[in-house]
């Protein structure tokens, strides 16, 4: 995984509810990289980056995605370290941080992401990144997307909202309160909001900083639309503040010298606070209710039919899921991102109704096997479940 692209709609003649986004790869040339990963730091361990393969995926896989994992057989193969960092005390605001795209060459002097160490943005170089001035003279780098991934990447189904046209809080969450006393955030998740994603929406709740953070995605497209540009997504770390950040990359040269600029391929986790002390949040119900007729009880031996059984190994294709069935929840295992969730408390206020338990209940279903799945909300009329992924 080499790089992300531009994000778009890429066939014109189906209408899609969700954008997708470029990804590039490289085929690795180099044999040894299991045991030694770090040869995947050197531009030869790869094929020439202008033979790169381009893939256009949904936006919502963005959570399972990160610059320099390999991948194998449509299944992530090895997740490297790479170089690892730790920057303390890293100042975040508008006076150390600016927008670079990929290919900047500044005054001329050089550019701060060289091809010849590394060749494999060089099809996307007006890509947007962060730089941050470093107290030494240095600076760190990260790719716009991969700030989106991290800081917003908790759930696909986030995700999908933040790449929606219109960023809207009302499909975040509602019956919001928040106690400045005890710090409690109270909110009920919008419909089809995973749990999963409650902290991050409770930031986007209570910071300025975080939600124009999230809006910029949408705006980056819409301006994109409107020139007839490639959208390229623009977007600032969550907050203004200092920051313990754990990254993992490459060192690249500048101007001659040695280690003078870190290329983040995937930031670790963030010490920067929640402006919460605690949450407490409610699901909303995103799953078929049985319907009961005036005369007709719950006990009734009526047949309560559920979800559809799906194909073994069912594959993800790009193509809107249908709306006639059922979604499912594919679990994906994240690392800690935010060592401050570790004291502050989040949980889930829901209590099942007879009717809701019924439907969990029920999952036997007369259709046949569902032999693809989609990320994102259903649209069209093919049988192609809908998956979330929390």
């Amino acid at each position: 995984m080499d790089w992300f692209g531009e994000v778009a709609y890429p066939d014109r003649y189906t209408r899609r509810k969700h954008p997708s986004i470029l990804i590039y790869l490289s085929k690795v040339t180099e044999s040894n990289f299991s045991a030694e990963p770090e040869v995947l730091l050197q531009p030869h361990s790869t094929a020439q980056a202008k033979g790169q393969t381009r893939i256009w995926v949904s936006i919502g896989t963005l959570m399972v995605l990160r610059i320099g994992d390999i991948w194998h057989r449509k299944k992530l193969f090895l997740s490297p370290e790479y170089t690892r960092e730790n920057f303390r005390k890293l100042r975040i605001d508008r006076t150390t941080i600016d927008f670079i795209k990929a290919g900047l060459n500044p005054d001329k002097a050089g550019f701060l992401i060289p091809i010849s160490e590394h060749p494999w943005h060089m099809n996307a170089t007006h890509s947007y990144c962060l730089r941050a001035n470093l107290p030494d003279g240095r600076r760190l780098i990260v790719p716009c997307v991969e700030l989106i991934r991290f800081y917003f990447g908790s759930s696909s189904s986030l995700l999908r909202q933040i790449f929606s046209t219109q960023l809207r809080r009302e499909n975040l969450y509602s019956e919001d309160r928040y106690d400045h006393k005890s710090g409690l955030l109270s909110f009920k998740l919008g419909y089809g909001m995973s749990g999963r994603s409650a902290s991050d929406i409770g930031r986007l709740r209570l910071d300025p900083v975080a939600w124009r953070s999230a809006a910029m995605d949408s705006v980056s497209m819409l301006k994109a639309k409107s020139t007839g540009d490639p959208a390229f997504i623009q977007s600032f770390f969550p907050f203004e503040g200092n920051t313990f950040l754990d990254v993992s990359g490459k060192w690249l040269s500048y101007q001659g010298k040695p280690n003078q600029t870190f290329l983040v391929y995937g930031i670790n986790s963030c010490s920067h606070a929640f402006p919460f002390k605690s949450l407490k949040y409610v699901s909303a119900d995103s799953r078929i209710k049985p319907q009961y007729t005036q005369h007709q009880q719950p006990n009734d031996k009526s047949e309560i039919t559920g979800s559809s059984r799906d194909k073994k190994d069912q594959p993800l294709i790009e193509k809107d899921p249908s709306s006639t069935l059922q979604g499912k929840t594919k679990q994906v295992h994240q690392r800690e991102r935010f060592p401050d969730l570790r004291g502050k408390p989040v949980w889930k206020e829901r209590v099942l109704s007879l009717k809701e338990w019924l439907a969990k209940k029920a999952r036997a279903s007369k259709g046949g096997a569902v032999k693809a799945g989609a990320i994102g909300d259903g649209g069209s009329s093919s049988r192609v479940r809908p998956v979330d992924w929390p």
